[in-house]
């Protein structure tokens, strides 16, 4: 019987969890004949092959640079199934659970988030264009019911809902902006 340990340094002694393996090989990048993606890294993990391809060599180096880093640096187990170490196989769970538990974003919050990030910077015309172009785009997602507005006012009310000016200002009614005048035609 050896006494020496078999298992090489910079590797935590034991097994990893199930569908986990420490037993991982990493290769060289390699240059592939296809134009889009010409640069491939490759490993193995319990005896899978697993690979991505790069567009430039220095972004294959670097991806095999964090592999390495995971399984000599880190001690890392990696997944037998996906080959990601399992501190990726964790954060990319930790992102999918955040998605999952993040509540819908409804059209209209979406629509004065986008303008509110975008109006302190914009000019007069680009606002009254950014507005007036959600304005119809959500009329044309408004379901027509036999009590629902005309697309007057609704454009009305979506427009001057999204402006941050008006974040937490009700609105009167049937009060209407004080530009509805300057739209009338003007001489006899």
């Amino acid at each position: 019987m050896s006494t020496e340990n078999d298992t090489p340094t910079g590797r935590p002694r034991g097994s990893a969890r199930p569908g986990y393996s420490f037993d991982v090989k990493l290769w060289k990048v390699s240059k592939t004949g296809r134009k889009s993606r010409p640069w491939r890294i490759r490993w193995v993990v319990a005896g899978q092959v697993h690979g991505d391809t790069f567009t430039t060599s220095a972004l294959a180096e670097s991806r095999r640079n964090e592999l390495w880093h995971a399984m000599n640096r880190r001690g890392e187990a990696f997944e037998i199934e996906s080959g990601l170490p399992e501190s990726e196989v964790r954060a990319a769970a930790e992102a999918a659970e955040a998605v999952d538990a993040e509540p819908p974003l409804r059209w209209f919050e979406f629509c004065r988030k986008y303008v509110a990030g975008r109006w302190r910077t914009a000019a007069a015309k680009t606002r009254e264009g950014m507005a007036d172009g959600l304005a119809a785009v959500t009329l044309a997602m408004v379901k027509r019911g036999d009590d629902a507005p005309d697309d007057e006012t609704l454009r009305l009310a979506f427009r001057w809902g999204i402006v941050p000016v008006n974040e937490g200002r009700t609105r009167r009614p049937n009060s209407r902006p004080r530009t509805s005048g300057l739209r009338q035609p003007i001489g006899p």
